[in-house]
């Protein structure tokens, strides 16, 4: 029985004594970059006249983000159907926002005809890379890493049938 304490106390003494905080070693921060669009991946980028593509940047501790929009195009505010008509989703036109907008989701209404840009912007501490159908390396500009990449819609009327 003495022996039993014995060795009762030298484990609870071993494992008192291999519980140390000062080892932990925290992991490195993540740093990553990834953005979602409406539009089903696969798909080309072609919307219609007066629709609406939303845009997500997930990217994982970015410095800074922004989405920019050419003239002609609109930020939207929340609440809208994608379904609704032309004329209903203009009321929700955002105009607090001009043509860049700095939210990590934003919904884009369509209205400039042929071709329309969206460009997305983020800044890193640390080189990322984009592992899409595109990969995309970040470049160092000063003391940052940047992503910056346009992406092309084809925007056209709807078909007309008789």
């Amino acid at each position: 029985m003495k022996t039993i304490n014995i060795l009762i106390a030298l484990f609870i003494s071993l494992f008192t004594i291999s519980c140390n905080d000062n080892e932990y070693i925290a992991p490195d921060e993540l740093t990553d970059v990834l953005w979602y669009t409406s539009i089903f991946p696969g798909n080309a980028n072609k919307v219609l006249v007066g629709k609406t593509v939303s845009f997500m940047d997930l990217s994982v501790n970015p410095l800074s983000h922004e989405w920019t929009i050419e003239d002609g195009n609109y930020y939207l505010k929340t609440g809208f159907q994608p379904s609704w008509g032309t004329d209903t989703l203009k009321q929700f036109i955002n105009d607090k926002i001009s043509l860049i907008n700095t939210d990590h989701t934003v919904h884009v209404l369509f209205l400039k005809k042929e071709q329309s840009k969206v460009r997305f912007r983020n800044t890193f501490s640390k080189p990322v890379t984009y592992k899409g159908t595109k990969p995309l390396k970040a470049v160092q500009e000063g003391n940052v890493w940047v992503i910056d990449t346009t992406l092309v819609f084809e925007v056209t009327l709807p078909a007309v049938t008789p």
